[in-house]
């Protein structure tokens, strides 16, 4: 007699646990992925998003040196505190810088002395009489004048330019070379333009201006 063969017997598995197995390794195998960053906003600093800034830190902000700062304080910059601990608010800050700069500058356009007054004032008193001059002799014209009449020239253009396909039609009629066709068309062009060349009422342009 021979030998019976053992019957090896395989453990059965659920098919449960065959699909956690397999959902494991495919989760397994994906990279994971970085997740997207914000975009920077070009927004202020941290140093100018704080309302309440050090001596240092608003010369910096307004790019100026500390000693600068001290004369501003001196002329009214708000501040609140007194000494090594005060501090400025940035916001009204800014108006009164500002504001500062409006004044200096116009400061800096009034005459200072009686005889600078004069030397302006008969500065601009010969300029106006060169213009009405100038619009007398019809050399010069008023803002509202040039754009009439540049706009009268293009209404001229404007009107040959609608009427072109009736007057072009009967010309090209049997033409059957595209060079004859193309003079034609170019000398109703030349035709229009003659419009504009011909406008005595737009004035000139003087490139030494």
């Amino acid at each position: 007699m021979t030998p019976q063969r053992k019957k090896s017997k395989k453990k059965a598995t659920s098919p449960s646990r065959k699909s956690t197995k397999r959902t494991k390794k495919a989760t397994s195998g994906k990279k994971k992925t970085a997740k997207a960053k914000k975009p920077v906003s070009k927004s202020r600093s941290p140093v100018e998003k704080r309302t309440l800034l050090t001596q240092t830190e608003l010369a910096r902000v307004f790019g100026v040196t500390t000693k600068t700062v001290q004369r501003w304080v001196e002329r009214g910059l708000p501040r609140e505190g007194e000494g090594r601990k005060a501090t400025y608010p940035l916001e009204p800050c800014i108006a009164w810088v500002r504001e500062k700069d409006r004044e200096e500058a116009i400061d800096a356009a009034r005459p200072r002395t009686l005889e600078e007054a004069r030397i302006r004032k008969a500065t601009a008193d010969a300029e106006l009489a060169e213009y009405e001059l100038g619009l007398r002799r019809k050399e010069l014209m008023t803002v509202a004048q040039y754009n009439a009449a540049v706009s009268g020239a293009f209404s001229r253009v404007k009107a040959q330019l609608v009427t072109l396909e009736n007057r072009l039609a009967p010309d090209v009629i049997g033409i059957q070379k595209l060079l004859d066709a193309r003079s034609i068309v170019r000398e109703h062009v030349q035709r229009i333009m003659q419009v504009l060349y011909d406008a005595k009422d737009v004035p000139e342009y003087d490139e030494k201006v």
